[in-house]
């Protein structure tokens, strides 16, 4: 099969594709907008592409299967094997601590939020700030820290769960694609739109104070 053959190249295409999906979604579903944010939608598909697709196959399959060697074995197991495989199992809680504990919060979301950043994100508001990209966004994710990592860990645990300890090796990146689908709609929904910029701020100050003023 495809995925087999080429699992990084099958995988990027398909992140690419099923997180831009996800971002086109909520905003003219959930988001009813008229016209579809192109740069927003880019800012999915570059994450998707770049990131949970190649970065992902990488750390999931290449980095996981070596720092747990018995991991792709342990998988293959049944149930009741699994069970008494104490190797196994702490290979499997290891994998989930990495995953959730130092992947998720301080590679993925930084990559996200300077990705987001660059594309989407006003430079101006940048400049009147006096903040890099790469600084704009992590101010920004440092506000977030604690509910992104908090939703993250209530999806991905279980689902990860199923991934790393049933899954062979070269299905994982699929996996992760199809359920993140809905991750990414959600990531869209709260984390999607780009913040208002400095005039527009400043235009609704100026509203306001004439609002107050009447």
């Amino acid at each position: 099969s495809v995925p087999k053959r080429h699992p990084l190249a099958f995988g990027a295409v398909f992140a690419s594709i099923k997180t831009m999906t996800a971002d086109v979604v909520v905003q003219k579903v959930i988001e009813k907008k008229e016209e579809v944010d192109v740069k927003r939608a880019l800012v999915f598909a570059c994450f998707g592409f770049a990131y949970l697709g190649v970065v992902q196959y990488f750390v999931y399959v290449k980095t996981f299967s070596r720092v747990f060697p018995a991991a792709a074995d342990f998988a293959r197991l049944p149930l009741r094997q699994k069970l008494r495989d104490s190797k196994g199992l702490k290979a499997l809680g290891g994998q989930l601590f990495i995953d959730q504990l130092v992947h998720v919060p301080f590679f993925l979301f930084p990559t996200y939020y300077v990705m987001k950043e660059s594309i989407l994100c006003d430079a101006d508001t940048r400049e009147h700030k006096q903040q890099t990209v790469v600084g704009a966004a992590l101010s920004k994710y440092r506000r977030n820290f604690v509910e992104d990592n908090a939703s993250s860990m209530a999806i991905w645990i279980p689902v990860n769960l199923v991934n790393f300890g049933f899954m062979p090796m070269e299905a994982r990146i699929p996996v992760l694609a199809a359920v993140s689908l809905f991750y990414c709609m959600l990531l869209s929904w709260r984390r999607g739109a780009a913040e208002p910029t400095t005039h527009a701020r400043d235009l609704k100050k100026r509203v306001g104070s004439v609002d107050a003023a009447k």
